[in-house]
């Protein structure tokens, strides 16, 4: 399971069970992002590369911020542009990407 919540002044993104190993064989994975670096969410295309599962933590160039994706094929995803941290990006397939685009958005307008 894939899901992106704003707790107190950051966003969690945990993914948990399936979706979880192929970032290095782990039951559960989650990373925290200050809410001040977040600068928008939107909802995303579906990703239609892959089989599965899309899982990638990626750069452009050798020393750029990258992207942060996990996305199941197919599934629409909501899509969560960020500065100043290790990602630029996240790409992520959550249960119901118009609800967690509204909440973050939400939340960085509230701050």
């Amino acid at each position: 399971m894939i899901e992106a919540k704003v707790t107190g002044s950051g966003l969690e993104v945990e993914v948990t069970g399936g979706d979880s190993l192929p970032f290095m064989l782990r039951p559960r994975l989650s990373v925290v992002v200050p809410l001040e670096q977040v600068r928008g969410a939107e909802v995303g295309p579906a990703v239609t590369t892959g089989r599965r599962h899309v899982n990638v933590v990626a750069s452009e160039r050798r020393h750029d911020k990258g992207f942060f994706v996990c996305a199941r094929f197919r599934a629409p995803t909501v899509r969560i542009d960020l500065e100043g941290g290790p990602y630029r990006r996240m790409i992520l397939s959550v249960p119901d990407p118009e609800s967690t685009a509204s909440q973050i958005q939400s939340a960085i307008a509230g701050r």
